[in-house]
């Protein structure tokens, strides 16, 4: 008997209606997972406002149409990196560079910059300015090396961040380009883009996994586990650029610190740089203000809002740093702190960390330290700042200088009025950030009870 040909067609349909169904089943709970980041990638539009005619306007906006509002959101993003830019090391005053400058870029963060983190501070590299096309802009055309740039287009290298959902410290890497991997035919390019070797340190981060700080695992691909100090490949790079400069291939080396973690800064008095610049993650249009602060067509005038080591984990709260299982977790249905939605309440976290360091965090610990010893209090014991704090907090250069005069403090009752003159005494235009700081007395009764007090703490700041 013949096997008619309709339930032919039907059994191929069940199949793959069953295919598509498993499909659906697998797929839909992971693109939910990763829907922000996947809109991201394919520049999804999720969302569309549709204008009613008759609705109560309550605010207007001080922009006529959306691409009026984009262009001020890049004017200002560029201002907000002008602004906030360290200079931290400016040696022979290296900076500001002269124009028509040529560089060579080093590192593969150089092509790949960090424009923001990873989740919630994610930034769309999709329309971001390069760094060779702000360089361009700064400095006149052909300022980098075109040879350098294209090679690090195509060269394989990337740094990896971990995953935002689901992600662990495992899967961080550098991944910088090993120097072996330039070619003598490359190098033979650097002399004629001699005047600067450029090099762009980035580290990333934000939501997914903590970063590595020490992973046994993870030593092949960085120095002792640890994401925040110089890898073995940058290392080479910096001791190659040093032997460079010395037979006079490059002129000057030039640092850019593209990262809002605060990288182990043990190196910056090694390897012959010059100058040292910290920009943070410069958002879509930001390089462009770090070009014009290269240029010295804007005067670096921020400050630093973290306190920079030499050894990251002279900092106490590295101590206890990191994600510690309870003993007992097996035994209870508990959950990671990334996946658990309802912390606390109907599941507990199954790793816990000790906040033992109190307030000495930054500033608050190094300099309270720094006093005890000093003053020979407390169980400071024997303690060198300058070989713990390479840059302390509130610590930025500028091409002008600044002198202060009749320094006033009123007592107006709960609160303190402070006055200062400041006075640009150098050559250039400039703005300088005044910091206060207040000390409070550590009483009898502090000691007697364990009150803890930093020695200084920032009390009120402005930048004219």
């Amino acid at each position: 008997m013949k096997r008619k040909k309709g339930s032919k067609l039907w059994a191929v349909m069940t199949a793959i209606t069953a295919a598509l169904l498993v499909v659906c089943i697998i797929a839909i709970p992971v693109t939910s997972a990763f829907a922000t980041a996947i809109n991201v990638a394919l520049n999804a539009k999720t969302q569309e406002i549709v204008p009613d005619p008759n609705a109560t306007i309550y605010f207007w906006s001080d922009y006529e149409s959306e691409e009026d509002l984009v262009a001020y959101e890049k004017e200002l993003c560029e201002q907000i990196e002008e602004e906030g830019a360290a200079l931290l090391v400016n040696r022979d005053n290296t900076l500001p560079l002269a124009e028509g400058t040529k560089f060579t870029p080093f590192s593969q963060s150089s092509f790949n910059l960090l424009y923001g983190g990873t989740g919630s501070g994610q930034v769309s590299a999709n329309d971001a300015v390069s760094l060779k096309a702000a360089l361009d802009r700064a400095f006149g055309e052909d300022s980098v090396n075109p040879d350098q740039w294209k090679f690090y287009a195509t060269c394989g290298y990337q740094r990896v961040n971990a995953d935002t959902t689901g992600g662990n410290q495992t899967q961080y890497r550098i991944n910088e380009v090993p120097w072996s991997e330039y070619s003598d035919a490359l190098q033979a390019t650097w002399s004629n883009y001699g005047d600067v070797a450029l090099v762009v340190l980035a580290r990333s981060g934000g939501e997914g996994a903590d970063l590595p700080s020490g992973l046994p695992e993870l030593e092949p691909y960085m120095t002792d586990g640890d994401y925040l100090r110089l890898c073995k490949e940058e290392v080479e790079m910096f001791e190659n650029l040093e032997a460079l400069k010395e037979q006079g291939v490059f002129k000057k080396i030039v640092v850019l610190l593209n990262s809002s973690n605060s990288l182990q800064l043990d190196f910056v008095d090694d390897y012959g740089i010059d100058a040292v610049l910290w920009i943070g993650d410069v958002g879509m249009t930001g390089i462009n203000g770090v070009a014009d602060i290269l240029a010295g067509n804007v005067n670096p005038s921020g400050r630093l809002v973290d306190t920079f080591l030499r050894d990251n984990h002279s900092s106490p709260a590295m101590q206890n740093f990191g994600a510690y299982a309870y003993t007992n977790a097996a035994e209870y249905d508990t959950a990671t702190a990334q996946n658990n939605t309802d912390p606390g309440v109907a599941k507990c976290n199954q790793d816990y960390v000790v906040y033992q360091e109190g307030i000495y965090v930054g500033y608050r610990y190094y300099e309270t330290r720094y006093e005890d010893y000093v003053l020979g209090q407390g169980n400071a014991g024997e303690y060198d700042y300058n070989a713990d704090v390479a840059f302390p907090f509130g610590y930025g250069l500028s091409y002008t200088t600044f002198e202060y005069s009749n320094f006033t403090v009123e007592d107006q009752g709960d609160t303190f009025l402070v006055g200062v003159d400041v006075t640009n005494t150098g050559a250039v235009d400039g703005k300088h950030t005044v910091q206060i700081y207040f000390q409070s007395p550590y009483t009898q009764y502090d000691k007697d009870n364990g009150v803890e007090k930093a020695s200084v703490e920032l009390c009120g700041f402005d930048k004219k």
